[in-house]
């Protein structure tokens, strides 16, 4: 490790990028992360990648990674743009905002059994930011008692000016 004590940068904080490069906007934000969720929901899940739920919750909170890899809660509140691309890239789901005390009480009410609560999946996905010269998008997704996955996914730019997913970075952990 040749930076030593390293540490991800925020996406609009990319100073020394060489070329430098101005921040994200609205637009590009959102595309980012309506691509990160429907990988993260429809193809890089802990379900090989098939369909396993109509319906997803999204923590309304755009958070950080702790230093275990995780999404946490707190941070700014998804914007209109990232709301609206989430529900596109995900067609035919079911697409509920959630906040972040909600999500827990979703997650714990439907650990616990209770029938009114029938374990929807929920999503948690953190700010981008640079990781080794790299656009990444740390999420998480939780899908019952032992089932949950997360990591980050590398995203560029595609030539057609589109935002990809083009792979993952570091650990992915799953229950």
């Amino acid at each position: 490790d040749l930076c030593g004590g390293c540490t991800p940068a925020h996406v609009d904080d990319l100073v020394g990028d060489d070329p430098a490069r101005p921040p994200l906007s609205d637009v590009d934000l959102g595309a980012i992360l309506g691509a990160v969720a429907a990988e993260r929901f429809t193809v890089d899940n802990s379900f090989g990648g098939q369909a396993f739920s109509t319906t997803l919750l999204v923590v309304d909170v755009l958070g950080a990674v702790d230093a275990e890899g995780f999404v946490t809660d707190d941070g700014e509140p998804l914007g209109e743009w990232a709301r609206t691309a989430i529900t596109s890239a995900l067609p035919g789901t079911d697409i509920r905002f959630v906040s972040p005390d909600e999500a827990v009480q979703h997650e714990m009410a439907a650990m616990a059994g209770d029938p009114t609560e029938p374990g929807d999946p929920v999503l948690r996905l953190a700010a981008p930011a640079v990781i080794d010269g790299r656009l990444t998008v740390t999420s998480s997704l939780w899908c019952g008692s032992l089932c949950a996955i997360g990591g980050a996914h590398v995203v560029e730019r595609a030539d057609d000016g589109t935002w990809v997913v083009t792979g993952t970075t570091g650990p992915t952990w799953i229950s």
